[in-house]
């Protein structure tokens, strides 16, 4: 038998035999008993692939929201420290007692005015 002979024979072996959809019983449907393991682990990638996502944004908005409260934290404390040396200034005594002097029109009393009162 020539080479050419034994191909036209694989080749019609190969053109009768039919393609069986559904598996004889007994036989073992290897695509559908490993698509559910591919289709559970390709849901857990998309699942994980989103939460990445989802956690990357929540990340980025909470540093923005950071960065955005230790600039108003700053801005306080300058103004803190403002605030601070201006109480500072005008609680001098001299600060006070001219101002005492002046708005109020008060004085220091004589020796003999004031009172002391002993408990």
């Amino acid at each position: 038998m020539s080479l050419s002979a034994q191909h036209t024979e694989v080749s019609a072996a190969a053109a009768t035999e039919t393609v069986r959809l559904v598996p004889e019983p007994g036989e073992e449907d290897l695509v559908g008993r490993n698509l559910l393991p591919v289709l559970v682990l390709l849901a857990a990638i998309v699942a994980s692939a989103i939460a990445l996502v989802h956690t990357k944004h929540q990340s980025r908005k909470l540093f923005i929201e950071l960065q955005s409260l230790q600039t108003a934290r700053d801005d306080l404390e300058i103004e803190w420290g403002q605030l601070q040396l201006e109480q500072s200034t005008l609680a001098t005594e001299s600060v006070i007692d001219q101002a005492a002097r002046s708005r109020l029109d008060m004085a220091i009393p004589a020796p003999e005015a004031v009172i002391y009162v002993i408990r």
